[in-house]
């Protein structure tokens, strides 16, 4: 399955593995890469095309990338943090961020990575059907004289 993938990371390294994981997948190669907040913020909210799927470090040089103000559950993004920082990833959680893996120094999360990003991409495609499904259900109701009292479901 070929998808599109956004990769927002300043360490080159892990770039340029997460990349080669994000390609073994289906990723449409060359997998873009942004490495400051202000260049993340550019593509996410004016450049381009919704990617499939977002990869995030937490921190980058120039800030916490959940500092900023923004519609995190418009995209279907995995964060990653060090060691010790789950309480920042539960945080970005709460704020719209799909998920998140634990960057640990022998590169052991390499192993979950690729069931991780398919997990994602998964519940963003089933999220996606739902609204569709809700949008057809409302264009049905709209259709049939149906009291205020009968419509509103939700």
């Amino acid at each position: 399955m070929a998808f599109t993938a956004l990769l927002i990371d300043a360490d080159p390294q892990r770039v340029r593995a997460l990349g080669e994981v994000l390609v073994s997948l289906g990723a449409v190669g060359p997998v873009e890469v942004v490495r400051s907040r202000a260049a993340a913020v550019q593509r996410l909210m004016h450049d381009g095309p919704v990617p499939d799927v977002v990869v995030m470090a937490l921190v980058l040089p120039d800030g916490r990338m959940t500092d900023l103000d923004l519609p995190w559950e418009r995209w279907p993004i995995l964060v990653h943090v060090a060691p010790g920082e789950e309480a920042m990833a539960a945080q970005a959680m709460r704020r719209g961020v799909s998920d998140y893996f634990i960057v640990d120094p022998a590169a052991g999360y390499l192993h979950a990575f690729p069931e991780q990003v398919r997990a994602v991409m998964a519940k963003a495609d089933n999220l996606r059907q739902l609204q569709s499904t809700v949008q057809r259900l409302d264009l049905v109701l709209g259709a049939v004289d149906l009291g205020l009292w009968d419509r509103d479901l939700r």
